[in-house]
C-alpha cells in the first residue's frame, strides 16, 4: 500500500493569542504534536502556518512553501516550524482560502504516490485580509477545498471551539473536503 502525504495547515491569526493567559496557540500546538507523534510512522507529514495583514503579506505563510518538506518521522521539522511561531506583530487575519490555494500546488507537486490530504486547523471563521465579510470568505474557503478535491486532495478540518467559529462552516468545509454537498452560505437566496 502507498503512504499518504498530509499537509497540516495551521491558522496562526492574532485570535490564537487573544484570550491570554488562556490562549489557544499552546494547547493547539501540543495537540498537533501529539497527533504527529502518533501517525508519523504511517503518514508523510509537512506543516505550514498562515495569517495575513491588511495592506501587507496575505497570506503570510511560515515556513515559506518552498521550505515545506514531507516525510515520515517528520516530527522535528513540524515541531521546529510550530515552536518558532509567536503572535503576529500586526493584526493577524485569517485568509484561509488564500493559504489553501498557495499550499495546494506544493502538496500536488510532491512526487510520492498515495493519497494527498490537507489537515486544516483553525480557531476562527476565515476572512480576507482587507474584507470583514465572513460570508464571502467562508464561500472562498469552500471553493478552495472543492477545487483541491477535484485535483485529488481531500481536506479534514479541526476547529478549536470559540464563539467566533461557525459549526456550520466547519461542517461545510469537512463536506467539501470529501466531495460531499455543502449548504448555501447564510443570507444567500437560492
Amino acid at each position: 500500500s502507498t503512504t499518504p502525504t498530509a499537509l497540516i495547515v495551521v491558522d496562526r491569526s492574532s485570535s490564537q493569542w487573544d484570550q491570554f493567559p488562556n490562549h489557544t496557540w499552546e494547547p493547539m500546538k501540543a495537540g498537533i504534536l501529539q497527533v504527529v507523534r502518533e501517525v508519523q510512522q504511517d503518514i508523510r507529514l509537512g506543516v505550514v502556518t498562515y495569517t495575513g495583514q491588511n495592506g501587507g503579506a496575505c497570506p503570510d505563510l511560515y515556513p515559506p512553501m518552498t521550505q515545506v518538506t514531507f516525510d515520515k518521522n517528520n516530527l522535528p521539522a513540524v515541531e521546529s516550524a510550530l515552536t518558532t511561531i509567536d503572535r503576529p506583530p500586526y493584526k493577524g487575519e485569517t485568509p484561509t482560502a488564500a493559504a489553501i490555494q498557495q499550499a495546494l500546488p506544493v502538496l500536488l507537486s510532491d512526487p510520492s504516490p498515495g493519497q494527498k490530504v490537507i489537515l486544516l486547523v483553525t480557531d476562527g471563521d476565515p476572512d480576507f485580509c482587507n474584507d470583514p465579510d465572513r460570508i464571502c470568505a467562508m464561500d472562498a474557503v469552500i471553493g478552495a477545498v472543492q477545487a483541491a478535491f477535484t485535483q485529488g486532495v481531500t481536506t479534514a478540518v479541526f476547529g478549536l471551539q470559540r464563539a467566533e467559529l461557525s459549526e456550520q462552516h466547519l461542517r461545510d468545509v469537512a463536506n467539501a473536503g470529501s466531495g460531499q454537498p455543502v449548504a448555501l452560505p447564510q443570507g444567500v437566496n437560492s
